[in-house]
């Protein structure tokens, strides 16, 4: 995520949080998804849906190659 985008706070030693935004919901999925850490979504709720709804794509994907 570039830097212009979002702003890290730290909360404890192992916790943060990451206000950000974006012109797209589906960029925010595929940036949190690449930085590679364990998050959850504190909102907006259309975010976790969105993530859920890649999670769904990603499973399908990562299944057996279809003839």
């Amino acid at each position: 995520m570039p830097p212009t985008a979002g702003k890290i706070e730290p909360i404890d030693a192992p916790t943060s949080v990451q206000r950000c935004g974006s012109t797209s919901l589906d960029e925010i999925v595929v940036w949190a998804a690449l930085m590679d850490i364990d998050f959850g979504v504190h909102d907006p709720p259309e975010l976790a849906e969105r993530i859920g709804a890649m999670a769904d794509r990603l499973q399908v994907a990562s299944g057996p190659a279809r003839s």
